[in-house]
């Protein structure tokens, strides 16, 4: 999936969900002046059969359980005072008009302009 942001900005997204090898990410954010990439999980080489073998994880809670816990204890705390942190209904909003939007490029196989209203006073 190809998107382009209001200011020009063209994000590439390749998605492979069924892979049967373990659970793989990769993220790249490629600039005018340089790249960033997500580490690899700092994993032990093996050395083995005549081979190296560096494991990968096998689901998400090996790589991002820490993450998860975070994010989940900050919602915790954020109700316990009395506010909200996060994604809000907005937020939900626009992705399911995103997701339309994508299913309907994917079906199509065109571009598709999303169109969202403006932001109501009460999501800023």
């Amino acid at each position: 999936m190809i998107l382009t942001t209001k200011s020009g900005v063209r994000i590439d997204v390749e998605s492979f969900v069924n892979c049967r090898y373990g659970y793989d990410i990769k993220c790249e954010v490629v600039c005018e002046e340089g790249t960033l990439n997500l580490p690899e999980p700092a994993n032990a080489m093996i050395r083995v059969n005549a081979a190296r073998i560096t494991p990968i994880c096998s689901d998400w809670s090996q790589r991002f359980v820490e993450a998860y816990n975070t994010e989940f204890q900050e919602w915790i705390n954020a109700c316990k005072a009395g506010r909200v942190d996060g994604p809000t209904a907005w937020d939900g909003y626009v992705a399911q008009v995103t997701a339309k939007a994508a299913s309907k490029a994917r079906d199509t196989g065109s571009v598709v302009h999303i169109e969202v209203e403006e932001i109501p006073e009460f999501y800023k």
